[in-house]
């Protein structure tokens, strides 16, 4: 059974200051199938009634996110927050605005493009320099700015030092509507 708006008023509760979404109390008729409908009912809700309904996963680029199960199915609590919220699920992808993704407050969300969602990146793993878009090249001894953008990569310039590069990055990003912090490092704490 699919996740829908009124399931989701159902067996949900959401505190969009919080970011939190624990399960509601269900009644017996949901364990109809039970031998002892009563006995489950009452198992389950002491159980889970009232806590979180997820948990943390990171997916195979290292971005974590909270999902949970629901009648066998596995789901994204952030795009489930926005059916409980909006009553239909996002268009596009969610992005947190403070990039910690694992922070499904109301007002971190937004339904984007995938290509507006990946305009506020954090910082990728495999960065060496400590400033994204900017690289050093041992051959030509200089920094070199590039940044990708709708699927195409720009070759920026190549700089002396490391300030004027992460500079052109960071003004190259700015003209095509990138956040203002993308690239930068996420403090899971800070941004809550």
């Amino acid at each position: 059974m699919k996740m829908t708006y009124d399931l989701a008023k159902e067996f949900l509760d959401y505190d969009e200051n919080t970011g939190k979404l624990t399960w509601k109390n269900r009644g017996v008729d949901w364990f109809s199938n039970s031998k002892t409908p009563d006995a489950h009912c009452k198992t389950w809700n002491t159980r889970y009634a009232g806590k979180d309904t997820g948990y943390i996963v990171t997916n195979k680029y290292g971005y974590p996110c909270i999902k949970f199960r629901f009648q066998g199915r596995l789901y994204t609590s952030s795009r489930v927050i926005w059916l409980w919220m909006t009553g239909e699920y996002p268009k596009g992808q969610i992005d947190h605005l403070n990039r910690d993704s694992t922070d499904n407050r109301w007002c971190n969300l937004r339904d984007v493009s995938p290509s507006e969602n990946s305009r506020n990146m954090s910082m990728s793993c495999k960065n060496t320099s400590g400033v994204t878009g900017v690289y050093w090249n041992k051959e030509k001894l200089k920094w070199h700015a590039q940044c990708q953008y709708e699927n195409r990569t720009y070759r920026i310039g190549t700089f002396d030092n490391i300030e004027d590069a992460a500079k052109a990055a960071y003004d190259f990003r700015k003209e095509r509507g990138f956040v203002g912090e993308y690239g930068q490092l996420v403090n899971q704490e800070d941004s809550k």
